[in-house]
Parts: C-alpha cells; structure tokens; sequence
C-alpha cells in the first residue's frame, strides 16, 4: 500500500472516487499469545477515505439592508490528480489540476436583511445530509503554512511558490443594490452610489486547517465553511466602492 496511488477513474475526470484503506504493521503491533499464527490473534484496523469532504453555508445576518445576495455555483480550483494511499500526500505542479468539481444552478435562497427580505442564511442548516447541501470531494493536499504567522483572515496567502498547488474554494453569486431598500444607518452611503447596482461577484477562500495561516487539506476530514458577508458584501473590498467613489 506505501507504494500505491489512488487517482481518478479517467483522465477528463473531477470527481474523485471514494478508495477506504486500512493498514497494520504486523511486525510492530502487539497481540495476544506467542505464536500469533496458530494463537487467533486479532488486530484493529481503522479504515480511513483517501478524500476529504467540503461542505458550504453562507451567513449573511450582518450583511447591509439594500444588498441583495444570489449564491449561484461553487467550485474547487487547485485539487490533486491523486493520492498516495498510506503516505501523506503532497503533491507538486505536475499532479495539480486547477480546475475540480463545479455546481451551478444551487437553487439557493436569495439573501437579504432588509425588511420583508427572503433569507439570511443558506443553505439552512449547510452542513448536513439535507437536499440543499452539496459536499465537494477531493484527495489529501498538505501544502504547509504560511511563513509568518498570520491573524487577518483576508490576509491568507499561500506560502512563497505554492500559488497554484493550494487548494481554494469559489462561490460565484449575482449581486444586487437597491437604495429604496437601504435603512442601514450604521455606516454612511456613498455619495454618488446609483439608485441599482447589479453584477456578478466571487468569493475566493483558501482551504485549510485553520482560516489564517494552514493549507492542510487532510484526507476523512470533513471542512465546514461558513461564509459571513457583512456590511457590502464584498463590493467595497472587490474595488466597486472605494473612498464613496463607485
């Protein structure tokens, strides 16, 4: 098994098939008896899965009334073509493929806060066994931290040279601003913000053990992401809003 490598069923392919594997050093383990051939020794196995399994919500509880949030697909970049079965896998540029399994059309709830609004968060209870839910599998993908350490969640970079082998997550949603509907005094309205304001927007996150500084995608574990957006949305730190200029 040490030798061996789990990879995908063809090479055109991005969802990755589930392999469970369990190994036990009979040289080293301990057991009852002296002559474990003949004495009916047993031995534990853990069986494990080659995948780690990534599942998404999305809390938009803080989120500006007036913003108007439509979640419509997720999507891995940046997954292993495969996996050592017993060995930690790290793999380099050649066994990376940047594009991994994709979901459009979530029929995901539109969220908003203002008064009358559809929904604050999706899916309803995201990681779960319900309908709306949508895991994404992928193999072990251990890149290491980063250099120094890190607080700043939207400081998160991948360490120096490992850009394209650290596994991230895209949720890709339609964006919407309706000032009619913008009560929120907490933090002043641009000045010249238009009456709507409409588009597309991606969120981007770097997978990991932790959300500042890890990029650990470790095999049968499964990664519960919860995306809050607050205030904008997004908008104001994508560039569309800066110093109350659009």
């Amino acid at each position: 098994l040490k030798a061996l490598k789990q990879g995908y069923p063809s090479s055109n392919e991005v969802e990755a098939y589930c392999t469970m594997y369990g190994n036990v050093d009979l040289t080293t383990a301990s057991s009852t008896g002296d002559h474990d051939h003949t004495s009916g020794a047993t031995y534990e196995i853990t069986l494990k899965r080659t995948l780690a399994m990534i599942t998404v919500g999305i809390n938009a509880t803080e989120m500006r009334k007036g913003v108007i949030i439509r979640p419509t697909g997720i999507s891995l970049k940046n997954v292993p073509k495969s996996c050592w079965i017993t060995k930690d896998n790290a793999p380099t540029s050649g066994d990376i493929n940047p594009e991994g399994p994709e979901y459009q059309s979530l029929n995901w709830d539109a969220l908003a806060t203002h008064e009358g609004a559809f929904a604050t968060s999706t899916p309803a209870n995201p990681h779960s066994a319900n309908d709306g839910v949508i895991p994404l599998f992928m193999f072990e993908n251990k890149q290491g931290k980063m250099e120094t350490a890190n607080t700043d969640q939207t400081a998160k970079e991948p360490p120096t040279g490992k850009k394209d082998l650290c596994t991230y997550i895209e949720v890709f949603a339609d964006y919407e601003y309706r000032k009619e509907l913008d009560t929120d005094n907490s933090s002043p309205k641009p000045s010249n913000i238009p009456t709507v304001l409409s588009g597309t927007i991606t969120y981007r996150l770097y997978l990991g053990e932790d959300v500042e500084s890890d990029f650990n995608v470790i095999r049968n574990k499964h990664y519960q992401l919860t995306l809050n957006l607050k205030d904008w949305a997004g908008l104001k730190e994508d560039g569309k809003i800066i110093d109350g200029n659009i």
